[in-house]
């Protein structure tokens, strides 16, 4: 009920980003249950990757098609595709919130250069806020990619999964650029389906997945 109802995407991906910054206080503050949770956060990273240089277009369509894949299938891994939203929910809410904090700035400038006819003062400590809650909230180490070999597989594989309908109305584009959306989306979802795959064989989950966090 922050300013009557206005902004409130902007203080709801703020929530979601404080959510996120008090779990993981949680997850240090608790040995078990860092423990625990660590059985499938031990991709964040390379999920991180995948969402990592992606508009909040992307990221919502990619949203859609997870939720239509949990929804509508029962042979996967619940646990690791909720992860994955997890993640996406958050990378989504900080994409956002540095898109609106660049736009108040730019609208700050506007306003003090027709103000005044001398040149603009140098960018104010707001973009360096932004930029470490990026850094915080992703938590992507500088390395190799680690999914090349995937990406390379799927290269070679030539493998195009089947897009999933969604019942959400999108405005109106051109051919060329939905073909580009449908081809980024079925690579996104490639990518992921190898780190599902990874998760199991690394582990050799023979239990059933009910049993995936009382191990």
């Amino acid at each position: 009920k922050l300013e009557d109802g206005k902004n409130d995407n902007f203080w709801r991906d703020v929530t979601v980003l404080t959510m996120n910054y008090l779990n993981k206080i949680n997850e240090i503050s608790d040995p078990d249950n860092h423990i625990k949770t660590n059985k499938i956060d031990d991709l964040k990273d390379d999920i991180h990757k995948i969402f990592k240089g992606k508009t909040y277009q992307e990221m919502d369509n990619l949203k859609n098609q997870i939720n239509a894949r949990v929804r509508g299938s029962h042979d996967i891994d619940v646990d690791y595709w909720n992860t994955v939203l997890k993640y996406l929910n958050t990378t989504m809410a900080t994409t956002r919130v540095a898109e609106k904090c660049s736009e108040y700035y730019q609208k700050v400038e506007q306003i003090k250069s027709t103000k005044s006819s001398s040149p603009p003062p140098p960018p104010q400590p707001v973009l360096e806020v932004v930029e470490e809650i990026i850094e915080m909230s992703e938590e992507i180490a500088v390395e190799e990619n680690p999914l090349q070999e995937f990406l390379d597989m799927y290269k070679e594989g030539n493998y195009s999964p089947r897009l999933l309908e969604s019942s959400l109305e999108y405005d109106a584009v051109s051919q060329e650029e939905d073909m580009k959306s449908i081809t980024l989306e079925r690579e996104f979802i490639k990518e992921l389906r190898e780190l599902e795959r990874k998760l199991h064989s690394t582990r050799s989950i023979k239990a059933p997945r009910q049993q995936l966090f009382e191990d």
